[in-house]
Order: structure tokens, then C-alpha cells, then sequence
């Protein structure tokens, strides 16, 4: 699970800044299989994280382990793995995700 920065850019909402487009990704780690992704909402991002995990559970049952590569989620998800014996990893390498982003950027061009 990441969120992916893209180097696309959002439209300028006038007097507000410029954002580049975030995806939320839920992946297979070992194979290139893509559970789900959506937008990420600059507002209220950790809400929507949860929402999104907790769907994937819902479909796909609990995970033995989640891995990412961003702080941020292992601080948001901690509580809510520890509950329900889930592993936390930090892995830099997210190779389906990455694909999934390079494939993303190259049709928008």
C-alpha cells in the first residue's frame, strides 16, 4: 500500500496552490495485481486511506502483512494492524505500483 505522487498536475484552483495528482494504491507485492487505487482527497487523506484498506479487507479478507514505503501510513495504520494482528513493513521497493504510475504518466502524456 503507498501513495503514489504523479508527475501530473492538477488544474489551478484560483488563490489555491497547484497539486500534483496522489494516488492511493493497494497492491500485491509479490504479483502485478492491483486491488484497488482512487484519488487521494488533500482534505481529509488519512479518513480516505482507512476507508480504502478497510474496503479491500472487506472484499479480499485481512492481509497477513501490509507493506509501503511511507512513514506516514505505518504511523496511521499502526493501531488499526495491531488490532487485527497485521504486519507493517517499510520496503522502498513497490514494483507494481511504480509500473502502475510509470504506465499512469506515459498515456496522460
Amino acid at each position: 500500500m503507498d501513495v503514489a505522487y504523479t508527475s501530473v498536475m492538477l488544474e489551478q484552483v484560483e488563490h489555491h496552490r497547484q497539486h500534483a495528482i496522489r494516488l492511493c494504491m493497494i497492491t500485491h507485492h509479490d504479483a502485478p495485481l492491483v486491488y484497488a487505487q482512487a484519488l487521494v482527497n488533500v482534505e481529509d487523506t488519512h479518513q480516505q486511506l482507512c476507508d480504502e484498506l478497510e474496503k479491500v479487507i472487506l472484499q479480499r479478507g485481512r492481509p497477513s502483512k501490509i507493506i509501503t514505503r511511507d512513514s506516514i501510513l505505518i504511523d496511521a495504520f499502526t493501531q488499526v494492524c495491531e488490532s487485527l494482528n497485521i504486519e507493517l513493513e517499510v520496503n522502498e521497493q513497490l514494483e507494481t505500483i511504480d509500473l502502475f504510475v510509470q504506465e499512469l504518466e506515459d498515456n496522460m502524456r
